[in-house]
């Protein structure tokens, strides 16, 4: 079963080993571990109604979190 939840993120792009990638960028209490990225699947609606990006996270091509501690 799918859980729906709603956090603020953008897409970004890079080059890695001669590929261009698309990485989401958001909260580290949203994706906290590698784990909890791999069950993700970021939606992006960039006009409203229009314009839908679906990302799946793959975790093992990139990940970087840093949790803040207050």
């Amino acid at each position: 079963m799918w859980s729906i939840r709603k956090a603020s993120g953008f897409l970004g792009k890079f080059t890695l080993d001669g590929s261009l990638k698309t990485v989401v960028v958001t909260n580290n209490h949203f994706v906290a571990s590698k784990e909890a990225a791999s069950q993700v699947v970021a939606t992006f609606e960039f006009e409203e109604g229009k314009d839908i990006k679906m990302v799946e996270l793959d975790p093992e091509i990139f990940f970087k979190t840093n949790k803040v501690i207050l």
